[in-house]
């Protein structure tokens, strides 16, 4: 039994004989419980002379389970925070690691002691990186893998910002940029973004994409569109149009 805890039985007072259990932790009482009462309104007291034992006990096997979980066991929060900012075109906010400007990933970072929870390092993270005021955001994903030094990251899908995002520090890039351009070879958390992107649906709305871009390129298929432009097709209520130059179509 660890000696810093320590489970009690001791007679409440003179007037009332009945049981008090004291559960104490470093010399405080952490909780007590009492079968006080007035004698004339006690018919009987309870006989808790299992209860300090069946204590003791659980504390033993929750203590033998612990140190049996100790090599294999990862804590269920989070480590590195790391936000998902989506633009209606489909076009997701990456930064450059440092001095590596073909290098590129969503943007977060380590939990510091500072911050309060998850959601207030992701703030934090976004505004030092992007200088993007993050609002609103929602948990999307988690994962464990090597680029994360076996550390639990969770991303966020932020839903609601403010500002325009701009290089912040030195060295690291920041820029607008289709979702596959984070799973090209040169990325370090490629990995990373491809599960994410795969849970979240983006990769097929990315293939869906490019294969509607692809039908609309064919000549002819867009009324007054730039025939040297490299269509990025928007759909509207009415058809499509393009992102890039003034061609439409109304369905």
């Amino acid at each position: 039994m660890n000696r810093r805890y320590e489970i009690r039985m001791e007679t409440d007072d003179e007037r009332a004989p009945g049981q008090l259990l004291l559960v104490i932790r470093d010399g405080k009482v952490i909780r007590s419980e009492s079968d006080h009462g007035e004698p004339e309104d006690n018919l009987f007291y309870r006989d808790w002379a299992w209860v300090k034992p069946a204590l003791e006990e659980a504390y033993r096997l929750g203590v033998e389970d612990g140190r049996s979980g100790e090599e294999t066991f990862q804590p269920k929060g989070p480590s590195f925070v790391v936000g998902l900012l989506k633009r209606k075109d489909g076009c997701v906010l990456a930064v450059s690691r440092r001095n590596r400007p073909h290098d590129l990933g969503l943007p977060g970072g380590t939990i510091e002691a500072r911050d309060f929870n998850p959601f207030v390092a992701l703030i934090r993270e976004v505004k030092e990186e992007t200088d993007v005021d993050v609002t609103s955001a929602c948990y999307a994903f988690s994962r464990v893998d090597e680029t994360t030094d076996g550390k639990v990251a969770w991303t966020f899908l932020v839903e609601g910002w403010s500002g325009e995002p701009k290089q912040v520090e030195d060295g690291v890039t920041v820029q607008w940029v289709r979702p596959g351009r984070l799973l090209e070879e040169g990325c370090t958390f490629r990995e990373y973004n491809r599960a994410l992107f795969e849970h979240l649906g983006i990769l097929e709305d990315e293939e869906e994409r490019e294969s509607t871009n692809a039908y609309y390129k064919e000549e002819g298929r867009l009324y007054n569109a730039d025939p040297n432009c490299d269509h990025d097709i928007e759909e509207q209520w009415s058809g499509v149009k393009c992102r890039k130059c003034p061609g439409w179509y109304c369905a």
